[in-house]
């Protein structure tokens, strides 16, 4: 807490060491003036609370000036100032998003079914989900509608429940979601945004800067970007080839905004089974790439000692500590059986020996990695128990 000035350091000082320094400089005075005794620092000389003042007034000047000097460095700043050195960065705080959802709606036998745009799902206190288009389905048929939550954030929506609209749709005869939901994120704080900039994530004319804005969209739960610095060579990643000088987009969610996003900040050609295109100002139209991640199956294999018989209620416990980590899974990851051990931790009902996990249920491993454009995918029916001998 210190700055040169003069050829001297600065250093802001409290209130009983500026009052100290009056004190001292008042009995300097005296002294070249002959007067004695000096002042002493005792609450029954009114100087000395004169001093004990004035100090105080001096010591939040020096905090002032302090936060001041401080007011450039991202390091030392207060919060609220986080937001104009932004702009000096070149960025600003990352947008919260919004949580999203596919409803399944089935019409029944005795007519139509429309399920206008703004129709609202309750979830849990204070959660409300509403449909983003109009969805018309024909009786007895069914059909797919976007919802999103009223609120931006992470909002995590196990399948299965999301089961009635808060108004009365005529002929409808069900509505759920047969899928998790792709969970928003808040909006950066203050504290996230100094770690950010220190660290140097601020630019977003490039890679990262690509992925930090995909993964900022809407209905995106998260993204990567892979791009092929060789002019000659295939980059070669877990289930997916990279043509020279290529990128290769992966989103996990959704999101109309994929190829403004990526052309705001990349012009490499791409290549995936999804497609978006992007009007320039001169009216040019380009077209993207990229590819929705899918789910691939991961195999977990929990054991136990010999002699130990589990109940179905215990495979039951152990099997949802497993399953509920689903909403936090992301393309491309490296799941190993110490992860598996983690989550199993918290259960004490019995001895867990160890895990191991498996792409393919045959091949048991202690580290599994799934493909870059894949998800990992835990189910009931793909962990299984094993007795040790």
């Amino acid at each position: 807490m210190s700055f040169s000035y003069n050829s001297s350091t600065w250093v802001p000082k409290s209130s009983i060491e500026h009052a100290i320094d009056i004190l001292d400089n008042i009995n300097t005075i005296l002294l070249a003036k002959g007067v004695t005794p000096l002042l002493a620092a005792l609450i029954s000389n009114i100087l000395w609370i004169f001093c004990l003042a004035v100090g105080a007034i001096r010591a939040v000047y020096d905090q002032l000036l302090y936060r001041a000097q401080n007011s450039l460095n991202i390091a030392l700043c207060d919060d609220e100032q986080i937001l104009n050195l932004l702009p000096i960065a070149g960025t600003s705080l990352i947008p919260g998003s919004y949580s999203m959802v596919t409803l399944t709606i089935t019409a029944s036998s005795i007519g139509t079914c429309v399920v206008p745009a703004g129709t609202r799902l309750a979830y849990i206190e204070g959660i409300i989900f509403e449909t983003l288009t109009e969805l018309t389905v024909s009786a007895s048929a069914t059909g797919t509608v976007e919802a999103r939550a009223t609120t931006i954030g992470s909002i995590e929506v196990p399948i299965g429940q999301l089961n009635s609209f808060i108004e009365n749709i005529t002929n409808l005869a069900s509505v759920t979601n047969l899928s998790q939901a792709v969970v928003g994120r808040s909006l950066e704080t203050f504290a996230q945004a100094r770690i950010r900039i220190n660290n140097g994530k601020v630019i977003d004319n490039n890679i990262d800067g690509l992925i930090r804005a995909l993964r900022s969209l809407d209905g995106v739960t998260y993204a990567n970007v892979f791009f092929n610095i060789s002019d000659s060579v295939n980059l070669v990643l877990p289930g997916k080839t990279v043509l020279p000088r290529n990128a290769y987009v992966i989103i996990y969610g959704s999101s109309d905004l994929i190829a403004l996003t990526y052309f705001e900040r990349m012009t490499a050609e791409t290549d995936g089974a999804q497609v978006q295109t992007y009007t320039t100002l001169a009216g040019q139209v380009l077209t993207m790439e990229y590819d929705y991640a899918t789910s691939q199956d991961v195999y977990v294999k929990v054991y136990i000692p010999s002699g130990i018989t589990l109940t179905d209620a215990q495979k039951a416990q152990i099997k949802l500590l497993i399953t509920n980590y689903q909403s936090s899974v992301i393309p491309g990851q490296v799941i190993t059986s110490n992860l598996i051990d983690g989550l199993l931790s918290t259960y004490t009902e019995t001895e867990i020996s160890d895990t191991d996990v498996s792409l393919n249920g045959t091949d048991w491993e202690v580290r599994v990695e799934t493909n870059v454009n894949r998800y990992p995918l835990f189910t009931d029916a793909n962990i299984e128990f094993e007795n040790l001998t």
